[in-house]
């Protein structure tokens, strides 16, 4: 009795999504117009705002910087606005001092590292990217950085690692109808607001990039910041039929309600964001399956041709594991240089 039911769930479970990705993929095929095109854009995010349940009004940003630091041919700005009222978004802007203004400028989604903005890795492209005459805003996730939710006086530290404090409060999101990347999300498009109000920013040529669950905050974007010129989210796409059972769901934010039953897969974040330029960053050993990755690109890549944009999208691969190694670096540099700054 016990080993027939064993695994029950998960096999039920599987049946079901199975059916929806059988029942996406028909409607994926049906699509063949720029009309067609537009109405699945409409749709996704539609449904994708309604599983973040929805965004709040927009309310005053009260954006301060709190000191900066002079480095050779760039400096960092360090700044705080409330994405929400009195809900401090902490951040780092990299500017360049060589070139001439206004520049292009990228949001800098971190990962999850509890160091948040300020992880080696991340300040390596940000400085990289500042060095090139792209300015960065690259700011701390909730739960990360100098943003801990669950700070602990007596221990002086946070009580949980980044990704189980994203756990910790996106179940309570669950619970009210919302999900935690909804905080994520809007701390990105409140970001780019405040860009919008820096006289050294061109408005429109500003793009977004980020890794693992940067790259998960960066395809996000791509569906609901429709002012985004250029993308590169890096080590995050694949498909959820490669995902599913190895190594199944990831974190909070990654996961929103509803989102098999509606007919969503990762292809559709690259999908709504037709036909802006946008490049796939993947590790042939990645943990997010690069068979999905791969199949993704090519659902995607159809819908650029379906627009004649066919030179708008590309893909990268390295065989190594995840993370934004070298070679994605380079590839992401490149692929923002092209589009941000036309070189």
């Amino acid at each position: 009795m016990t080993t027939g039911l064993q695994g029950m769930v998960d096999r039920y479970l599987t049946a079901f999504a199975r059916q929806c990705w059988e029942a996406r993929a028909a409607e994926i095929a049906r699509i063949r117009t720029p009309q067609d095109v537009a109405a699945r854009q409409a749709y996704i995010c539609q449904k994708v705002l309604a599983a973040l349940g929805g965004f709040p009004e927009k309310t005053p940003l009260n954006a301060r910087i709190t000191g900066t630091l002079e480095r050779d041919g760039y400096r960092v700005e360090k700044l705080i606005y409330e994405s929400l009222p009195r809900y401090y978004v902490t951040a780092n802007v990299y500017v360049p001092t060589r070139g001439k203004p206004p520049f292009p400028a990228v949001l800098g989604t971190a990962g999850h590292t509890a160091s948040g903005k300020a992880a080696p890795l991340y300040q390596r492209v940000w400085i990289s990217l500042a060095k090139r005459g792209i300015l960065v805003l690259a700011y701390d996730p909730p739960g990360q950085g100098e943003r801990s939710e669950y700070f602990d006086r007596e221990l002086g530290r946070p009580r949980f690692g980044p990704t189980a404090e994203h756990t910790m409060a996106g179940i309570q999101c669950l619970l009210t109808g919302t999900n935690f990347a909804r905080y994520e999300i809007w701390d990105g498009v409140r970001g780019f607001d405040y860009l919008l109000t820096r006289p050294d920013v061109d408005p429109k040529r500003i793009g977004v990039t980020g890794n693992s669950g940067g790259g998960t905050q960066t395809a996000y974007l791509l569906v609901l910041e429709p002012r985004l010129a250029a993308a590169a989210p890096s080590c995050y796409l694949t498909s959820w039929e490669k995902l599913w059972l190895d190594p199944g769901p990831q974190d909070a934010e990654q996961n929103l309600a509803g989102f098999l039953k509606d007919g969503l897969d990762f292809a559709d974040f690259l999908i709504a964001f037709a036909p802006k330029p946008v490049k796939m960053m993947t590790a042939i050993r990645d943990y997010f399956p690069i068979e999905g990755a791969r199949a993704t690109f090519a659902e995607a890549q159809r819908i650029y041709e379906i627009l004649g944009a066919a030179d708008r999208i590309d893909f990268f691969e390295y065989d190594d594991g995840h993370g934004w190694s070298k070679p994605r670096r380079e590839a992401t540099y490149r692929w923002l240089e092209q589009w941000l700054n036309n070189r």
